[in-house]
């Protein structure tokens, strides 16, 4: 009949078991389609509703599905098991706080390890139990066990031929979201693309609604359709919300990996490599800040080798001759040595976090250097202010109380720096009394 059609497949133990199973394996897609349609049909006073749940919402964190692993956690507020309310709440800010912004949830750990109970699932009600007996004959569940021990066997011709023959004998509207998305892969893995295409399409559409006069709707299939590559929605029921996840990834995967036997566990690797990559950019690039900031330091300990009048000297010599003499080329290379990493960085380096960090460096330098200038040139001139400043100990004593504190900053700042940027490494230190001309 065509109520059949509308009514979702019995909660089967079989998609408990399979969707804890392809957690275990990082199939996340394929756990959240089982878990999140079995718990959605057995109610919250299942006995292993609280096992399960926490799957799903591992499985969602861990697969990046951050909004519905929320959900669900909030969904727990008022559930009958105190236990498993107190765990929402303890995992509850975690998930917010580690809620990445449209980035995959790799790092998602749960708070405790979830060890649910695989020993003994059974359907609690007895008409869900009354049901499930009526769509899931003996040589329906063998074919199942069959396809899917074929499937991760890897022998996907025998899965092919055993979840077509299990789908077609309990009728595509009783099948369990684990089957259609073993059928997907099984079909994928022996070379049969384009069927294992028009499946996950079919799965990722929403729930269709048959027309009530449609008597024969409750036995069509979509790889029987008349149009092979667009299965009717007026006669199939499509994928639930779990399936309907799964089936986008898969097919979002398969464009990327098309060779790939698995794409989704293609598409798990290459993520991982990026995430690794990613670290390890990461902690080069923490590496080179740090340095960054304390090449200032080194830069400091070779100051003494610079020459007090090397300005006035350099600026002379380039009004009588028109050219460094060699005397002052090895000291003018001491003092302009410190300014050649951050150069470099902020000219080459093409993350604008390196650029920030680098201009920080250079125009700290170059206020080093004019203070240099000034010292070397007009000695003169500061000791006639000096004299000025002497008459007025107020002014005096505030000027003086400047210069130490700018001088304190200038040797502690560096040091500012690499805690700022270890701490907030979003937003730069800004050195203080320093000249911002780049």
């Amino acid at each position: 009949m065509a109520t059949e059609l509308t009514r979702a497949a019995a909660p089967s133990p079989a998609d408990l078991q399979a969707g804890i199973a392809a957690m275990r394996q990082g199939r996340c897609g394929e756990a959240i389609a089982c878990l999140e349609q079995w718990c959605d049909q057995v109610g919250v006073d299942h006995p292993h509703y609280a096992s399960a749940i926490k799957v799903l919402i591992q499985a969602q964190g861990q697969g990046g599905d951050w909004e519905a692993a929320i959900a669900r956690c909030r969904s727990l507020d008022n559930h009958p098991n105190e236990a498993l309310r107190h765990w929402s709440w303890q995992l509850l800010p975690a998930l917010e706080k580690q809620r990445p912004q449209g980035q995959p949830g790799l790092e998602f750990v749960a708070l405790e390890p979830l060890q649910p109970d695989q020993t003994a699932f059974q359907v609690h009600s007895s008409q869900v139990h009354s049901s499930q007996v009526q769509n899931q004959t003996p040589a329906a569940h063998n074919l199942q066990q069959a396809g899917l021990a074929a499937l991760e066997a890897g022998q996907y011709a025998k899965a092919v031929k055993c979840l077509e023959a299990h789908i077609d004998l309990i009728q595509f509207a009783n099948a369990t979201a684990h089957s259609r998305i073993a059928l997907v892969r099984a079909y994928w893995g022996n070379g049969q693309t384009q069927a294992a295409r028009n499946l996950a399409n079919h799965l990722a559409k929403p729930i269709a609604h048959p027309k009530a006069n449609s008597r024969s709707s409750s036995r069509a299939n979509p790889r029987s359709s008349s149009k092979a590559n667009q299965p009717s929605q007026t006669l199939t029921p499509a994928g639930d919300l779990g399936s309907q996840r799964w089936a986008r990834q898969f097919l979002a995967a398969s464009q990327s990996h098309p060779k790939a036997r698995d794409p989704l566990a293609a598409e798990r690797a290459a993520r991982s490599r990026t995430q690794a990559q990613r670290f390890h950019y990461d902690i080069t690039g923490k590496l080179v800040i740090t340095a960054l900031h304390l090449s200032i330091y080194g830069g400091l300990l070779l100051a003494p080798l610079i020459p007090g009048s090397l300005w006035r000297d350099l600026a002379q010599v380039l009004w009588q001759v028109g050219q460094v003499t060699p005397e002052l080329i090895l000291p003018l290379a001491i003092a302009l040595a410190p300014a050649v990493f951050p150069l470099a960085l902020l000219r080459f380096a093409q993350e604008p976090e390196f650029k920030a960090q680098g201009r920080e460096v250079v125009n700290y330098w170059i206020t080093m250097l004019a203070i240099g200038f000034v010292t070397s040139t007009g000695g003169g001139l500061l000791l006639q202010a000096e004299s000025w400043l002497a008459q007025l100990p107020l002014l005096g004593n505030l000027a003086k109380l400047l210069v130490a504190v700018a001088g304190l900053s200038y040797g502690v700042a560096p040091l500012g720096a690499i805690a700022w940027f270890w701490l907030q490494p979003e937003r730069v230190f800004r050195y203080p009394f320093i000249l911002r001309l780049i």
